[in-house]
């Protein structure tokens, strides 16, 4: 008998492999996981059971893209929201500034989307506002969608601390689930900071962090993903 057939001993991992007698005693390397495994002679002659030398990574190809844009989008998510939260808290009229800009953000998503109701055999019904300008004029329009608008501004400006406070803690726990994703550690942990990702939703460019989210969460269910955790 010139091999024998160990199951590596990194739990993650788990595949059988085929070891020349020769290399017994000497590091070897699993080619699945890269972990470092060593087999020992034991006092009969015979090689005995494997162990870990130092555990290495594999991440599954469909799991690196949400691992490291979890961990990116989460930290810059950390720094953005609490340098606002911060702001609103300790400058007068900082919260009023980022409640205009939220607004303002919101209307230019609005506005990319087009018509809700673009039905071609079915005219349009005027909108309120457009009734208005009919009869007030283009500027007492535009100027009735800067005092709406900023009506709604002022009432958003006593959540701006809070609310950015409540999504910086959320973007820790979306980016320590990108770690634990790379870790493949705490299966359940990332499958919630996945979620969490996904509702991330406090500003108009968190989109992006919305389809990551998704992409890892459908990811670790599948067979490949819980079997990065060891499930």
């Amino acid at each position: 008998m010139s091999t024998i057939v160990i199951v590596c001993p990194h739990a993650p991992c788990g595949k059988s492999l085929r070891v020349p007698l020769a290399a017994v005693g000497e590091p070897l390397s699993c080619p699945y996981c890269r972990t470092a495994i060593g087999i020992e002679l034991g006092a009969d002659g015979m090689p005995g059971p494997p162990r870990v030398l130092k555990a290495g990574v594999r991440l599954p190809r469909m799991l690196l893209v949400p691992s490291v844009a979890m961990l990116i989008l989460g930290t810059a998510g950390v720094f953005t929201n609490g340098y606002i939260a911060v702001d609103a808290a300790t400058r007068p009229g900082a919260a009023l500034e980022h409640a205009r800009r939220q607004v303002g953000d919101f209307r230019n998503l609005d506005e990319m989307r087009g018509p809700r109701d673009a039905k071609k055999d079915k005219p349009e019904e005027p909108a309120t506002i457009d009734l208005f300008a009919a009869v007030a004029g283009q500027a007492a329009a535009t100027g009735e969608i800067v005092r709406a608008e900023d009506e709604l501004a002022r009432y958003w400006a006593t959540s701006v601390a809070p609310i950015n406070t409540f999504f910086a803690a959320v973007c820790v726990f979306v980016a320590f689930g990108g770690f634990l994703i790379y870790r493949g550690k705490g299966y359940w942990f990332a499958l919630l900071a996945c979620i969490a990702a996904i509702l991330n939703f406090n500003h108009a460019c968190c989109f992006p962090g919305a389809i990551v989210g998704l992409w890892g969460f459908l990811v670790l269910v599948r067979d490949d993903g819980r079997k990065h955790f060891g499930r």
